[in-house]
């Protein structure tokens, strides 16, 4: 489900209630905040200095557990990726109830 909580940007996008993405649909600066496993966070942040730093705007506490991916800078198959990781990250912390009532892919 998209949102705005906080204005016009960025476009929040919640599961059961969990934000799993945040967009940044800027020119010039088009971005996504996304959760991420923090070893597979800190590796993609190695990996693409310039390109995924930590969650733009997340408080400290936060910071191993989100991304801020600028989308001129990294593979889009790469950031699909990162999106169906970010996804799965708050399906995990989901209630078998909750998990119950998502979609099937079949």
């Amino acid at each position: 489900m998209e949102t705005r909580p906080y204005g016009e940007l960025p476009l929040v996008f919640k599961l059961c209630g969990k934000v799993f993405a945040e967009l940044y649909p800027e020119a010039g600066n088009y971005k996504i905040t996304l959760k991420c496993e923090p070893t597979l966070a800190d590796l993609y942040r190695r990996q693409f200095t310039d390109a995924v730093v930590r969650g733009y705007h997340c408080p400290r506490a936060l910071w191993p557990y989100w991304n801020t991916v600028y989308f001129d800078k990294v593979p889009h198959d790469l950031i699909k990726r990162m999106i169906d990781h970010s996804y799965l990250e708050v399906v995990k912390k989901l209630t078998k109830v909750q998990r119950a009532g998502l979609p099937q892919n079949e």
